[in-house]
């Protein structure tokens, strides 16, 4: 559907009122009784004015109705409307604080058809903006399968109080920012003078093998391909391989290292370039730790399925989760303790030691579980699972790579 994205402004309070109501009584039937709903949009559910002078509440219009809402706050006050209690206008600290989302109501005929997702990102991206790098939010039970979709974690769930006894359940949830942090040149630069060594020796090494048993036919697509590293691993071991990222810094240096490579910069998540059915095999190393959201992971996946020929293979090498906690010879992890309390979602800190770029890549946790339920909604089966460990007796500096594996490799086929 068509719909149009801009800030609110005092003309349309009336109107936001009646969308709250009509919003929060259909929406949220099934979650609460009629009495909750009801005293919720006396107190908890509704219009805060302060949003709106913020110049932090949009609306979205479709034929000129207002169709949804929301917004976000740079203020203390987490949720509540104009008559709710609690409220706090208080500044928050950019570096220090979470950004506040708030009050997201969507017209029940119009559900599900993208506005919440568009609000969601236009508040997002505006605090970010503003150095905010961690959001909070109080989501009712209705609204809390949207923020899971974008990565919000359920970190407390509690009852509102309202009139005459009756309570309210919400869940107060949080994310953190995500930021790519291979879009940089620098970074580019520091990727392009690796090689197989170290830990990443134990990523790569089984893979000729694995290939081999799992793979028929030479066309390949590597997706994430960053400066071609791997690109020319697949070209090595006989493929014919186009390798696509979505980083300019990293497609750049690729070019310059392989003139002769096929290496093609993506727009975001577009794969159109391609025809269905067009590879044997799609190779994706690490780049899942980068990709923020369930929902996105799900879709890449799905794309990616589309694109290989029936009895195709695609093979996705990911950090485990213990990567995250534990010193390696190519990365340490002893500057962030936070990594350890960590959920599946959050975004998690670790620093190469291979290059002299010593700022932190800023991952995405996923454990095992997060990624089969992903695998199997992108319609995929996973065929094989491999947990590389060293013997011992390679030529590097092991610390926790004999006992512990830094790298998860599954093997999958279109369900």
């Amino acid at each position: 559907m068509n719909f149009d994205l801009r800030l609110a402004n005092r003309g349309d309070v009336v109107e936001l009122k009646m969308l709250i109501e009509k919003s929060a009584r259909t929406l949220l039937a099934p979650f609460y009784t009629e009495r909750q709903i009801v005293l919720a949009l006396d107190s908890s559910l509704g219009v805060d004015s302060q949003l709106i002078l913020d110049r932090t509440f949009f609306v979205a219009v479709h034929l000129g109705v207002l169709v949804g809402c929301g917004g976000w706050s740079r203020r203390k006050t987490l949720f509540g409307s104009d008559h709710g209690a609690n409220r706090e206008s208080a500044l928050l600290d950019p570096a220090s604080d979470a950004a506040r989302i708030r009050a997201f109501f969507v017209e029940p005929s119009q559900a599900r058809r993208g506005i919440g997702t568009a609000i969601l990102k236009a508040c997002e991206e505006a605090a970010s903006a503003e150095d905010f790098r961690r959001f909070e939010l109080v989501a009712t039970l209705g609204g809390v399968p949207l923020y899971e979709r974008f990565g919000y974690v359920a970190v407390e769930r509690f009852d509102v109080d309202l009139r005459d006894g009756h309570r309210f359940p919400v869940v107060r949830m949080r994310k953190s920012a995500f930021r790519n942090t291979y879009e940089d040149t620098q970074r580019a630069e520091a990727y392009a003078r690796l090689e197989f060594a170290n830990t990443y020796y134990l990523a790569y090494l089984d893979l000729p093998a694995i290939l081999g048993d799992h793979v028929k036919g030479t066309r390949a697509l590597d997706f994430g391909c960053g400066t071609g590293r791997s690109t020319r691993f697949l070209r090595d071991l006989g493929f014919e391989v186009v390798g696509v990222d979505i980083a300019e810094e990293m497609i750049g240096k690729a070019r310059e290292i392989d003139p002769a490579g096929d290496y093609r910069l993506l727009a975001d998540d577009d794969f159109s370039v391609f025809s269905p059915g067009s590879f044997d095999l799609a190779l994706s190393m690490f780049t899942f730790d980068n990709i923020p959201g369930t929902d996105l992971k799900e879709r890449i996946f799905t794309d990616l399925r589309k694109l290989l020929e029936p009895a195709g293979t695609l093979v996705s090498v990911v950090s485990s989760p213990e990567i995250y906690v534990h010193e390696w010879a190519s990365f340490s992890t002893k500057d962030y303790p936070e990594n350890r309390i960590a959920r599946s979602g959050d975004v998690v800190r670790i620093v190469t030691t291979d290059f002299p770029d010593r700022r932190p890549t800023e991952d995405i946790l996923f454990d095992e579980e997060a990624y089969r339920e992903v695998y199997r909604a992108a319609g995929l089966d996973v065929v094989a699972t491999y947990r590389p460990l060293a013997r011992g007796d390679e030529p590097f500096p092991w610390i926790s790579e004999t006992k512990i594996a830094p790298w998860t490799i599954y093997v999958l086929r279109p369900s």
